[in-house]
Protein backbone atom coordinates (compact mmCIF):
# COMPACT_ATOMS: atom_id res chain seq x y z
CA UNK A 1 0.00 0.00 0.00
CA UNK A 2 1.44 3.87 -1.05
CA UNK A 3 -1.46 5.26 1.43
CA UNK A 4 -0.83 7.12 4.43
CA UNK A 5 -2.04 5.83 8.07
CA UNK A 6 -4.75 9.02 7.84
CA UNK A 7 -5.19 7.74 12.03
CA UNK A 8 -3.04 10.54 12.50
CA UNK A 9 -4.85 13.18 10.77
CA UNK A 10 -8.17 12.18 12.38
CA UNK A 11 -7.66 10.74 15.70
CA UNK A 12 -8.39 14.38 17.08
CA UNK A 13 -11.80 14.46 15.43
CA UNK A 14 -12.79 11.12 17.36
CA UNK A 15 -12.27 12.36 21.02
CA UNK A 16 -15.76 13.54 21.74
CA UNK A 17 -18.33 11.10 21.54
CA UNK A 18 -20.80 11.63 24.57
CA UNK A 19 -23.55 12.20 22.12
CA UNK A 20 -23.03 9.36 19.96
CA UNK A 21 -25.38 6.40 20.56
CA UNK A 22 -23.67 3.22 21.28
CA UNK A 23 -24.25 1.46 18.50
CA UNK A 24 -23.42 4.42 16.45
CA UNK A 25 -20.25 4.82 18.44
CA UNK A 26 -19.12 1.47 17.13
CA UNK A 27 -20.11 1.65 13.60
CA UNK A 28 -18.19 5.34 13.61
CA UNK A 29 -15.29 3.92 14.89
CA UNK A 30 -15.51 0.52 12.89
CA UNK A 31 -15.91 2.42 9.43
CA UNK A 32 -12.61 4.88 11.00
CA UNK A 33 -10.16 2.05 11.14
CA UNK A 34 -11.71 0.56 8.14
CA UNK A 35 -10.80 3.10 5.59
CA UNK A 36 -6.87 2.13 6.56
CA UNK A 37 -7.39 -1.14 5.33
CA UNK A 38 -5.33 -2.67 2.52
CA UNK A 39 -8.41 -3.48 0.36
CA UNK A 40 -10.26 -0.81 -1.99
CA UNK A 41 -13.52 -2.76 -1.54
CA UNK A 42 -13.07 -2.17 2.54
CA UNK A 43 -12.71 1.68 2.46
CA UNK A 44 -14.98 1.93 -0.23
CA UNK A 45 -17.34 0.72 2.22
CA UNK A 46 -16.31 2.59 5.06
CA UNK A 47 -16.84 5.39 3.17
CA UNK A 48 -20.55 4.42 2.52
CA UNK A 49 -21.14 3.55 6.02
CA UNK A 50 -19.35 6.79 7.11
CA UNK A 51 -21.84 8.72 4.71
CA UNK A 52 -24.85 6.59 6.04
CA UNK A 53 -23.95 7.30 9.29
CA UNK A 54 -24.47 11.67 8.85
CA UNK A 55 -27.26 11.15 6.96
CA UNK A 56 -28.89 8.87 9.85
CA UNK A 57 -27.72 11.62 12.37
CA UNK A 58 -29.35 14.59 10.26
CA UNK A 59 -32.42 12.38 10.54
CA UNK A 60 -32.46 11.93 13.97
CA UNK A 61 -35.51 13.70 15.33
CA UNK A 62 -33.93 12.48 19.43
CA UNK A 63 -31.39 14.93 18.55
CA UNK A 64 -30.60 18.47 18.96
CA UNK A 65 -29.79 20.86 15.60
CA UNK A 66 -26.12 21.20 17.35
CA UNK A 67 -25.74 17.98 17.88
CA UNK A 68 -27.16 16.93 14.25
CA UNK A 69 -24.33 19.42 13.24
CA UNK A 70 -21.58 18.26 15.80
CA UNK A 71 -22.18 14.44 14.88
CA UNK A 72 -22.48 15.22 11.04
CA UNK A 73 -19.10 18.24 11.01
CA UNK A 74 -16.95 14.71 12.45
CA UNK A 75 -17.73 12.68 9.77
CA UNK A 76 -17.15 15.16 7.20
CA UNK A 77 -14.36 15.99 8.49
CA UNK A 78 -13.03 12.45 8.59
CA UNK A 79 -14.22 11.86 5.21
CA UNK A 80 -12.25 15.68 4.04
CA UNK A 81 -9.10 13.94 6.03
CA UNK A 82 -9.20 11.24 4.09
CA UNK A 83 -9.22 13.10 0.32
CA UNK A 84 -6.45 15.21 1.92
CA UNK A 85 -4.19 12.18 2.85
CA UNK A 86 -0.98 11.52 0.93
CA UNK A 87 -0.93 8.70 -1.61
CA UNK A 88 2.58 8.17 -2.81
CA UNK A 89 1.37 6.91 -6.62
CA UNK A 90 -0.10 9.99 -6.81
CA UNK A 91 2.86 11.81 -8.26
CA UNK A 92 3.36 8.94 -10.85
CA UNK A 93 -0.10 9.93 -12.38
CA UNK A 94 1.31 10.83 -15.74
CA UNK A 95 2.96 7.40 -16.38
CA UNK A 96 0.04 5.64 -14.28
CA UNK A 97 -2.91 6.71 -16.39
CA UNK A 98 -1.29 5.67 -19.33
CA UNK A 99 -2.50 1.94 -20.76
CA UNK A 100 1.32 0.83 -20.86
CA UNK A 101 4.52 2.04 -20.15
CA UNK A 102 6.11 5.25 -21.62
CA UNK A 103 9.38 4.36 -23.12
CA UNK A 104 11.03 6.81 -21.21
CA UNK A 105 9.01 6.36 -17.90
CA UNK A 106 10.91 4.53 -14.78
CA UNK A 107 8.58 1.37 -15.22
CA UNK A 108 10.11 0.29 -19.13
CA UNK A 109 11.59 -2.41 -18.06
CA UNK A 110 9.25 -3.72 -15.52
CA UNK A 111 6.04 -3.54 -16.78
CA UNK A 112 4.40 -6.05 -14.00
CA UNK A 113 4.93 -3.20 -11.73
CA UNK A 114 3.71 -0.95 -13.86
CA UNK A 115 0.20 -3.13 -14.04
CA UNK A 116 0.25 -3.27 -10.20
CA UNK A 117 0.98 0.35 -8.90
CA UNK A 118 -1.73 1.57 -11.83
CA UNK A 119 -4.37 -1.14 -10.38
CA UNK A 120 -3.75 0.59 -7.16
CA UNK A 121 -3.97 3.90 -8.25
CA UNK A 122 -7.20 3.37 -10.02
CA UNK A 123 -8.51 1.48 -7.15
CA UNK A 124 -7.48 4.45 -4.67
CA UNK A 125 -8.80 7.10 -7.02
CA UNK A 126 -12.27 5.22 -6.96
CA UNK A 127 -12.35 5.32 -3.32
CA UNK A 128 -11.40 9.25 -3.02
CA UNK A 129 -14.09 9.90 -5.85
CA UNK A 130 -16.94 8.00 -4.51
CA UNK A 131 -16.02 9.97 -1.08
CA UNK A 132 -16.27 13.21 -3.15
CA UNK A 133 -19.00 12.56 -5.02
CA UNK A 134 -21.25 11.41 -1.59
CA UNK A 135 -20.53 14.89 -0.50
CA UNK A 136 -20.95 16.85 -3.38
CA UNK A 137 -24.81 14.78 -3.76
CA UNK A 138 -25.69 16.56 -0.30
CA UNK A 139 -24.26 19.51 -1.29
CA UNK A 140 -27.25 20.54 -3.60
CA UNK A 141 -31.00 19.77 -4.05
CA UNK A 142 -33.20 20.08 -6.91
CA UNK A 143 -36.92 20.99 -5.52
CA UNK A 144 -39.55 19.29 -6.86
CA UNK A 145 -36.69 17.25 -9.23
CA UNK A 146 -36.36 20.69 -11.08
CA UNK A 147 -32.69 19.99 -12.62
CA UNK A 148 -33.14 23.81 -14.05
CA UNK A 149 -32.27 25.53 -10.20
CA UNK A 150 -31.10 23.91 -6.78
CA UNK A 151 -30.90 25.24 -2.76
CA UNK A 152 -28.67 24.14 -0.31
CA UNK A 153 -28.37 20.44 0.10
CA UNK A 154 -28.43 18.20 3.53
CA UNK A 155 -24.93 19.19 4.30
CA UNK A 156 -24.78 22.75 2.73
CA UNK A 157 -24.15 23.74 6.53
CA UNK A 158 -20.94 21.87 7.18
CA UNK A 159 -17.25 23.28 6.62
CA UNK A 160 -14.97 21.60 4.01
CA UNK A 161 -11.08 21.66 4.53
CA UNK A 162 -9.46 19.82 1.05
CA UNK A 163 -6.50 21.80 1.43
CA UNK A 164 -3.47 20.32 0.53
CA UNK A 165 -5.25 17.48 -1.91
CA UNK A 166 -3.84 15.94 -4.65
CA UNK A 167 -6.95 15.06 -6.84
CA UNK A 168 -5.82 12.14 -9.44
CA UNK A 169 -9.14 11.45 -10.81
CA UNK A 170 -11.32 14.23 -12.50
CA UNK A 171 -13.39 16.54 -9.83
CA UNK A 172 -17.40 17.53 -10.21
CA UNK A 173 -18.40 19.79 -7.46
CA UNK A 174 -20.34 21.92 -9.62
CA UNK A 175 -23.84 23.29 -8.33
CA UNK A 176 -22.76 22.92 -4.77
CA UNK A 177 -23.97 25.20 -2.21
CA UNK A 178 -21.95 25.74 0.63
CA UNK A 179 -23.52 28.12 3.85
CA UNK A 180 -20.15 27.93 5.48
CA UNK A 181 -16.36 28.34 4.33
CA UNK A 182 -14.47 25.99 1.92
CA UNK A 183 -10.63 25.60 1.54
CA UNK A 184 -9.17 24.18 -1.79
CA UNK A 185 -5.84 26.19 -1.13
CA UNK A 186 -3.15 24.25 -1.66
CA UNK A 187 -4.15 21.75 -4.49
CA UNK A 188 -3.16 19.71 -7.62
CA UNK A 189 -5.41 18.06 -9.94
CA UNK A 190 -4.05 16.05 -12.18
CA UNK A 191 -7.48 15.77 -14.52
CA UNK A 192 -10.16 17.93 -15.31
CA UNK A 193 -11.94 20.12 -12.14
CA UNK A 194 -15.50 21.27 -12.54
CA UNK A 195 -17.01 23.98 -9.87
CA UNK A 196 -19.60 25.98 -12.20
CA UNK A 197 -22.76 27.19 -11.02
CA UNK A 198 -21.97 26.87 -7.59
CA UNK A 199 -23.03 29.30 -4.42
CA UNK A 200 -20.32 30.24 -1.51
CA UNK A 201 -22.40 31.88 1.22
CA UNK A 202 -18.93 32.58 3.12
CA UNK A 203 -15.48 32.74 2.58
CA UNK A 204 -13.66 30.39 -0.67
CA UNK A 205 -10.01 29.42 -0.89
CA UNK A 206 -9.03 28.67 -3.91
CA UNK A 207 -5.48 30.23 -3.63
CA UNK A 208 -1.67 28.45 -4.13
CA UNK A 209 -3.01 25.07 -6.36
CA UNK A 210 -1.84 24.02 -10.04
CA UNK A 211 -4.17 22.84 -12.59
CA UNK A 212 -2.96 20.41 -15.10
CA UNK A 213 -6.38 19.93 -17.00
CA UNK A 214 -9.21 22.39 -17.45
CA UNK A 215 -10.92 24.00 -14.51
CA UNK A 216 -14.15 25.86 -14.51
CA UNK A 217 -15.75 28.28 -12.31
CA UNK A 218 -18.26 29.45 -14.61
CA UNK A 219 -21.55 31.42 -13.15
CA UNK A 220 -20.97 31.24 -9.18
CA UNK A 221 -21.73 33.19 -6.43
CA UNK A 222 -19.17 34.38 -3.84
CA UNK A 223 -20.31 36.27 -0.97
CA UNK A 224 -17.84 36.61 1.26
CA UNK A 225 -14.01 36.73 0.32
CA UNK A 226 -12.54 34.45 -2.70
CA UNK A 227 -9.21 33.84 -3.17
CA UNK A 228 -7.40 32.65 -6.26
CA UNK A 229 -3.81 33.86 -6.17
CA UNK A 230 -0.55 32.35 -6.63
CA UNK A 231 -2.27 29.34 -8.60
CA UNK A 232 -0.89 27.60 -12.11
CA UNK A 233 -3.39 27.09 -14.95
CA UNK A 234 -1.63 24.69 -17.66
CA UNK A 235 -4.95 24.66 -19.20
CA UNK A 236 -7.32 26.49 -20.27
CA UNK A 237 -9.45 28.24 -16.76
CA UNK A 238 -12.93 30.25 -17.36
CA UNK A 239 -14.40 32.23 -14.30
CA UNK A 240 -17.09 33.87 -16.64
CA UNK A 241 -20.66 34.78 -15.59
CA UNK A 242 -20.08 34.73 -11.56
CA UNK A 243 -20.53 37.74 -9.31
CA UNK A 244 -18.30 38.55 -6.13
CA UNK A 245 -19.89 40.41 -3.18
CA UNK A 246 -16.56 40.30 -1.73
CA UNK A 247 -13.30 40.72 -2.73
CA UNK A 248 -11.76 38.73 -5.03
CA UNK A 249 -8.32 38.11 -5.76
CA UNK A 250 -6.39 35.90 -8.77
CA UNK A 251 -2.83 37.88 -8.19
CA UNK A 252 0.52 36.43 -8.56
CA UNK A 253 -0.99 33.54 -11.20
CA UNK A 254 0.09 32.04 -14.10
CA UNK A 255 -2.13 31.26 -17.13
CA UNK A 256 -0.69 28.76 -19.66
CA UNK A 257 -3.81 28.74 -21.62
CA UNK A 258 -6.54 30.76 -21.77
CA UNK A 259 -8.68 32.43 -19.05
CA UNK A 260 -12.05 34.13 -19.31
CA UNK A 261 -13.19 36.63 -16.22
CA UNK A 262 -16.20 37.68 -18.53
CA UNK A 263 -19.62 38.88 -17.93
CA UNK A 264 -19.24 38.82 -14.45
CA UNK A 265 -20.04 41.48 -11.49
CA UNK A 266 -17.14 42.65 -8.71
CA UNK A 267 -18.80 44.20 -5.87
CA UNK A 268 -15.33 44.97 -4.21
CA UNK A 269 -11.74 45.02 -5.33
CA UNK A 270 -10.76 42.61 -8.09
CA UNK A 271 -6.88 42.20 -7.53
CA UNK A 272 -5.06 40.72 -11.14
CA UNK A 273 -1.94 41.87 -10.89
CA UNK A 274 1.53 40.41 -10.91
CA UNK A 275 0.11 37.95 -13.23
CA UNK A 276 1.49 36.24 -16.78
CA UNK A 277 -1.18 35.53 -19.56
CA UNK A 278 0.42 33.20 -22.06
CA UNK A 279 -3.07 32.31 -23.89
CA UNK A 280 -6.10 34.47 -24.09
CA UNK A 281 -7.19 36.81 -21.35
CA UNK A 282 -11.05 38.11 -20.99
CA UNK A 283 -12.12 40.45 -18.90
CA UNK A 284 -15.08 41.73 -21.17
CA UNK A 285 -18.47 42.37 -20.82
CA UNK A 286 -18.34 43.43 -16.47
CA UNK A 287 -19.48 45.44 -14.10
CA UNK A 288 -16.22 46.18 -11.56
CA UNK A 289 -17.09 48.56 -9.01
CA UNK A 290 -14.13 48.85 -6.88
CA UNK A 291 -10.33 49.28 -7.78
CA UNK A 292 -9.09 46.88 -9.81
CA UNK A 293 -5.14 46.14 -10.57
CA UNK A 294 -3.58 44.70 -13.07
CA UNK A 295 -0.24 45.93 -12.90
CA UNK A 296 3.03 43.58 -12.94
CA UNK A 297 1.53 41.52 -15.32
CA UNK A 298 2.62 39.80 -18.82
CA UNK A 299 -0.11 39.64 -21.24
CA UNK A 300 1.36 37.55 -24.21
CA UNK A 301 -1.98 36.75 -25.86
CA UNK A 302 -4.87 39.15 -26.82
CA UNK A 303 -7.30 41.27 -24.04
CA UNK A 304 -10.26 42.21 -24.35
CA UNK A 305 -11.69 44.92 -21.69
CA UNK A 306 -14.87 45.94 -24.08
CA UNK A 307 -18.39 46.48 -22.94
CA UNK A 308 -17.47 46.90 -19.12
CA UNK A 309 -18.17 49.42 -16.61
CA UNK A 310 -15.21 50.17 -14.48
CA UNK A 311 -16.88 52.49 -11.17
CA UNK A 312 -13.44 52.67 -9.73
CA UNK A 313 -9.71 52.77 -10.83
CA UNK A 314 -8.37 50.77 -13.25
CA UNK A 315 -4.61 50.57 -12.66
CA UNK A 316 -1.88 48.77 -15.34
CA UNK A 317 1.00 50.98 -13.95
CA UNK A 318 1.86 50.47 -10.51
CA UNK A 319 1.02 48.67 -7.36
CA UNK A 320 -0.99 49.52 -4.11
CA UNK A 321 1.70 52.22 -2.64
CA UNK A 322 1.83 53.77 -6.25
CA UNK A 323 5.28 52.38 -6.72
CA UNK A 324 6.26 51.88 -10.67
CA UNK A 325 5.71 48.26 -12.18
CA UNK A 326 3.83 48.78 -15.27
CA UNK A 327 1.92 45.29 -17.31
CA UNK A 328 3.07 44.41 -20.77
CA UNK A 329 1.27 43.95 -23.76
CA UNK A 330 3.24 41.16 -26.29
CA UNK A 331 1.16 40.45 -29.03
CA UNK A 332 -1.43 43.59 -29.27
CA UNK A 333 -2.61 46.05 -27.08
CA UNK A 334 -6.01 45.49 -24.77
CA UNK A 335 -9.04 45.81 -26.66
CA UNK A 336 -11.49 48.67 -24.91
CA UNK A 337 -13.58 48.99 -28.03
CA UNK A 338 -15.36 46.47 -29.95
CA UNK A 339 -16.46 47.75 -33.21
CA UNK A 340 -18.15 43.96 -34.10
CA UNK A 341 -20.07 43.64 -30.85
CA UNK A 342 -20.89 47.56 -30.36
CA UNK A 343 -19.37 47.85 -27.32
CA UNK A 344 -17.45 50.09 -25.45
CA UNK A 345 -15.97 50.73 -22.20
CA UNK A 346 -17.11 53.39 -19.54
CA UNK A 347 -15.29 54.71 -16.62
CA UNK A 348 -16.31 56.08 -13.36
CA UNK A 349 -12.66 57.44 -12.00
CA UNK A 350 -10.17 59.47 -13.48
CA UNK A 351 -7.62 58.20 -10.98
CA UNK A 352 -6.85 55.23 -13.61
CA UNK A 353 -3.34 54.58 -14.58
CA UNK A 354 -2.63 53.37 -18.27
CA UNK A 355 1.21 53.25 -18.05
CA UNK A 356 2.32 50.04 -19.55
CA UNK A 357 5.97 48.96 -20.58
CA UNK A 358 7.75 50.34 -23.89
CA UNK A 359 8.58 47.20 -24.80
CA UNK A 360 5.56 46.27 -25.64
CA UNK A 361 2.21 47.41 -26.66
CA UNK A 362 1.20 50.83 -25.88
CA UNK A 363 -2.88 51.80 -24.74
CA UNK A 364 -3.27 54.85 -27.01
CA UNK A 365 -5.64 57.38 -24.78
CA UNK A 366 -7.86 60.50 -25.37
CA UNK A 367 -7.91 63.90 -24.56
CA UNK A 368 -9.83 62.92 -21.85
CA UNK A 369 -7.34 60.38 -20.20
CA UNK A 370 -8.62 57.49 -21.18
CA UNK A 371 -8.48 54.64 -24.06
CA UNK A 372 -9.74 55.78 -27.87
CA UNK A 373 -13.46 55.42 -27.91
CA UNK A 374 -14.35 54.71 -24.20
CA UNK A 375 -16.01 57.62 -22.26
CA UNK A 376 -16.84 58.76 -18.72
CA UNK A 377 -20.02 57.27 -16.70
CA UNK A 378 -22.84 60.79 -16.68
CA UNK A 379 -23.90 61.79 -13.57
CA UNK A 380 -27.25 60.26 -13.76
CA UNK A 381 -25.41 56.44 -14.50
CA UNK A 382 -23.03 56.76 -11.94
CA UNK A 383 -25.87 57.50 -9.59
CA UNK A 384 -28.13 55.17 -10.58
CA UNK A 385 -25.38 52.64 -9.70
CA UNK A 386 -24.26 54.05 -6.41
CA UNK A 387 -28.02 53.64 -5.68
CA UNK A 388 -28.13 50.11 -6.53
CA UNK A 389 -25.06 49.32 -4.85
CA UNK A 390 -26.28 50.65 -1.25
CA UNK A 391 -28.88 48.07 -2.27
CA UNK A 392 -26.88 45.17 -2.78
CA UNK A 393 -24.72 45.98 0.63
CA UNK A 394 -27.44 46.49 2.82
CA UNK A 395 -29.00 42.84 1.58
CA UNK A 396 -25.72 41.75 1.98
CA UNK A 397 -25.16 42.52 5.20
CA UNK A 398 -28.61 41.67 6.23
CA UNK A 399 -27.54 38.10 4.50
CA UNK A 400 -24.67 37.97 6.86
CA UNK A 401 -26.35 38.31 9.89
CA UNK A 402 -29.40 36.24 9.62
CA UNK A 403 -30.06 33.01 11.04
CA UNK A 404 -33.53 32.75 9.97
CA UNK A 405 -33.53 29.82 6.42
CA UNK A 406 -36.76 31.65 5.05
CA UNK A 407 -34.93 35.46 4.81
CA UNK A 408 -31.67 34.09 4.17
CA UNK A 409 -33.26 32.46 1.00
CA UNK A 410 -35.35 35.96 0.28
CA UNK A 411 -31.85 38.05 0.73
CA UNK A 412 -30.05 36.14 -1.91
CA UNK A 413 -33.06 35.88 -4.27
CA UNK A 414 -32.98 39.80 -3.80
CA UNK A 415 -29.15 39.98 -4.51
CA UNK A 416 -29.70 37.55 -7.31
CA UNK A 417 -32.16 39.74 -8.79
CA UNK A 418 -30.17 43.19 -8.36
CA UNK A 419 -27.33 41.59 -10.17
CA UNK A 420 -29.46 40.58 -13.30
CA UNK A 421 -30.56 44.37 -12.99
CA UNK A 422 -27.33 45.49 -13.04
CA UNK A 423 -25.98 43.17 -15.82
CA UNK A 424 -28.52 43.86 -18.19
CA UNK A 425 -27.97 47.79 -17.31
CA UNK A 426 -24.28 47.39 -18.18
CA UNK A 427 -24.93 45.66 -21.46
CA UNK A 428 -27.35 49.06 -22.00
CA UNK A 429 -25.06 51.87 -21.04
CA UNK A 430 -21.98 49.95 -22.80
CA UNK A 431 -23.33 49.91 -26.28
CA UNK A 432 -22.30 51.69 -28.70
CA UNK A 433 -24.91 53.91 -30.94
CA UNK A 434 -25.94 52.40 -34.71
CA UNK A 435 -23.88 54.06 -37.54
CA UNK A 436 -25.39 55.92 -39.98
Amino acid sequence: MYISNPHEKISSLMNNTSTLKISQQERYLKAVELLDSAHSYTRLGAVHALVGLADEYLADKSLSEEEKHTEGQRIVDVLCAYIRSPFDLAFRYDELSQNKPNPHSAYRENHQEFSVHRAELLAEAKVRQRALQEIHRRLRHFPQGDRRSYVEGSWSGFEYDFSNSVFFYPVDMKDSWYQNSVDFSGCTYYDSAEFSGSTYERSAYFCDSTYYDWVFFNNSTYCGEAQWSGSTYHDSARFSWSVYYGEVSFHDSVYGGSVFFDQSLYYDEALFYSSTYRGEAGFDGSLYRGSVFVSDSVFEGEVSLYGSVFCGALNFGTDFFGEPYPSRFVQSAPCFVAEGDARATLFGSSSNNFVVEDSGYSIALGSDGLPLGCGFLSTGQADYLAAKFREVYEARTYLRDSQVPQERRELLERLEALSEELRAYRKDVTTLPLSS
